[in-house]
């Protein structure tokens, strides 16, 4: 009735390996659906301290072009954290560009 527009292949013609089901067919392994779970709660639960974190950081950066405006501050007055960390030092040498 219809016109056959695609060989039929047999099963014979099949690898054996991908007829049994070997590769092709497997079963998600227990580490993979762990990991699949793992990504999915790190994607729906993000850590949600980076935006205080950067408001610290911005205050840093405005403190490091504008120094006298912080210079009362208590955060600055007695010493932050700025000096532990290299990214300060390198976003000073960029806004000085």
């Amino acid at each position: 009735m219809f016109p056959q527009k695609y060989p039929v292949v047999e099963t014979k013609d099949i690898p054996k390996d991908v007829s049994e089901g070997d590769s092709c067919t497997e079963r998600p392994s227990r580490l993979n659906l762990i990991l699949l779970l793992l990504i999915l709660w790190l994607v729906t639960r993000p850590y949600e301290g980076i935006l205080w974190d950067s408001e610290y950081y911005t205050v840093q950066a405005l403190h490091f072009l504008w120094p006298d405006r912080y210079a009362n501050d208590l955060y600055f007055a007695f010493g932050s954290q700025d000096q532990f960390f290299h990214f300060f030092k390198n976003l000073w040498s960029c806004h000085r560009l």
